[in-house]
């Protein structure tokens, strides 16, 4: 049942409630036909995204800010296509694919060991026939695929050669003697549509809401077909019996729509929930029971890879449960044995939490400092620490801000909850609320007799 609030008791509640579950129902797919629409008409080729643009693909939001995207959209209709890897000469690649209902269902790269070049035939739900001999074939949902490619730079100035290797990545023929990639080379900015993908889905008109959604229905994976494809049309053929024809009838779909829209907005809202004390999955789970809760995860997440290549850690609050902000200090202590267990690579970054920004980021690409007993103390704050702990600062926004904890490749113990990253412990306040300052105020109102006994303490130590 499609849980969707819409205002009291009127004689236009029902349809609007109808428009509303509509809207709910199908917002999955024509977003991802929206992604596959902002795309260049030719498809089967790569194209660099620009930097992260949040409205059009939320999830590149959680990766590293070094990490170089690349989207293509892939037609299967016609038969199968071989996807061709670059070798990234130890570089962290993966390669997400997502079907037209905006889930992904599988990755190659460096988990699957592709990131030494490696060629992989795709072939749609309905085509029958024989790969070539040696090429692995992967089976997809549906005719209509997106793949976003991540290949993660070692620094800054590595990002040049990283865009080099995103534009060996291609499409061939199956039978072609050489799969290797045949597409021109990726060009610099996907032609990114004017209004972001989720605001032309909230702005669409109801004629041409009800006749995408039924055209992709059918074309989207069967599950999709089986769970939505009867609600969908009972429910649109409903509309158009029940409603009359005018400005009146539109504006109560509308309303409809927007009800729809704002019910997904809220459950998106509602996934960041209290307060993070635990280090918590970015990811919503998996396979949503609710229309509402699936919708918000696409709005949340979408174009975000597979836990299993890149499992993103959110922590919004301190180990007491106070909420994360640049005006406190903070710190994070790792054992030898409990550092990030990540095959690849591991960064943590403090996004500021009421805007869209990525942050400063440390990691093991950094010339981080541990202890004599291998373990690492990070300082989290917005004015640098003292000079012996400077190099292993992250620097935090002014105001809310969260931790991300992004593990490249991380180890099957970390994906089966046995690892845990370390707690956050609160230092004090910016100005006069650090530990010392704290004493300082203490032993300025204390009484004389109390400093006399501190200073006979301070003599007996010393002696």
């Amino acid at each position: 049942m499609v849980q969707t609030p819409v205002p009291a008791a009127s004689p236009d509640a029902p349809a609007r409630q109808l428009a509303s579950e509509v809207f709910v129902l199908g917002f999955p797919l024509v977003v991802m036909d929206t992604i596959r629409r902002a795309h260049p008409l030719a498809a089967n080729h790569f194209r660099l995204f620009p930097r992260v643009s949040q409205d059009l693909v939320p999830g590149l939001f959680l990766d590293d800010p070094d990490c170089l995207h690349s989207s293509a959209i892939v037609d299967l209709g016609a038969g199968p296509t071989v996807l061709h890897l670059p070798n990234t000469h130890g570089r962290y690649i993966s390669l997400t694919l997502i079907d037209s209902a905006g889930e992904a269902f599988a990755s190659l790269g460096s988990r699957s060991d592709e990131h030494l070049a490696g060629d992989v035939m795709l072939a749609g739900p309905a085509w029958r026939g024989e790969a070539r001999a040696g090429l692995r074939t992967l089976r997809t949902p549906c005719d209509c695929v997106w793949a976003v490619s991540r290949i993660l730079a070692r620094s800054a100035p590595d990002r040049p050669a990283v865009e080099g290797l995103a534009a060996e990545q291609g499409f061939a023929f199956p039978w072609a003697p050489s799969p290797a990639s045949s597409g021109p080379a990726a060009k610099a900015g996907l032609d990114v549509l004017d209004l972001g993908a989720m605001r032309q889905v909230a702005e669409m008109e109801p004629p041409a809401l009800f006749h995408r959604l039924r055209h992709l229905v059918e074309r989207g994976p069967q599950p999709v077909r089986q769970r939505l494809g009867g609600a969908l049309r009972e429910r649109i053929a409903r509309l158009e019996r029940n409603s009359q024809a005018g400005a009146r009838a539109d504006d109560i779909l509308l309303r409809g729509f927007a009800d729809g829209w704002n019910a997904i907005r809220a459950a998106r809202r509602a996934m960041d929930g209290e307060p993070l004390r635990e280090w918590t999955s970015a990811a919503p789970a998996a396979g949503a029971a609710e229309p509402v809760e699936r919708a918000a995860a696409v709005l949340a997440v979408l174009g975000a890879p597979l836990r299993e290549d890149i499992l993103t850690l959110r922590c919004n609050a301190d180990e007491s449960g106070r909420p994360l902000t640049g005006q406190e200090q903070y710190r994070l202590v790792m054992p030898a044995a409990r550092l990030p267990p990540a095959l690849s690579a591991w960064r943590l970054s403090a996004p500021p939490r009421e805007r869209a920004a990525a942050g400063d980021v440390i990691g093991d690409h950094s010339p981080l400092v541990a202890a004599p007993d291998g373990s690492l103390e990070l300082f989290v704050q917005r004015d640098p620490p003292a000079r012996r702990h400077a190099v292993n600062w992250l620097r935090a926004p002014d105001g809310p801000f969260e931790l991300r904890l992004r593990l490249y490749a991380p180890t099957a113990d970390t994906l089966g909850g046995a690892w845990r990253m370390a707690a956050v412990e609160r230092l004090g306040s910016r100005g006069g609320g650090g530990r010392l300052d704290r004493l300082a105020r203490r032993l300025a109102t204390a009484p004389a007799r109390q400093l006399r006994a501190l200073g006979r303490l301070q003599w007996s130590i010393s002696a």
